[in-house]
């Protein structure tokens, strides 16, 4: 996917890349998103038995989850994010090497 269709202009410069929440996750396919190879059905299931996509993006310098809101229903909440960076450049470089880095311990 072209950069454009994840990021759009946002106040104070940066780039939102997407949306979420804890409940589902982020709206984008993030290893994709960072233009790592596309992963086998084996390194798919250690990446993700590791770590989640919001996980994978805490771990980064190169970005930001913000908040936007919170939803409450009995039994059940989640947490609204917006993802940003300044750098989507470095931030997909620092995407591709924790991905690697999860994948080869």
């Amino acid at each position: 996917m072209e950069e454009q269709e994840y990021l759009e202009k946002t106040n104070g410069g940066e780039l939102e890349v997407c949306t979420g929440d804890l409940l589902d996750g982020l709206d984008i396919d993030i290893v994709a998103y960072s233009e790592f190879v596309a992963l086998t059905d084996e390194q798919h299931d250690k990446l993700w038995n590791e770590t989640t996509d919001i996980g994978l993006v805490e771990m980064c310098s190169h970005c930001e989850l913000i908040e936007t809101g919170q939803w409450d229903a009995p039994g059940q909440s989640t947490t609204f994010y917006s993802l940003i960076t300044n750098e989507p450049e470095k931030f997909k470089q620092e995407l591709r090497q924790l991905i690697k880095t999860i994948l080869d311990s």
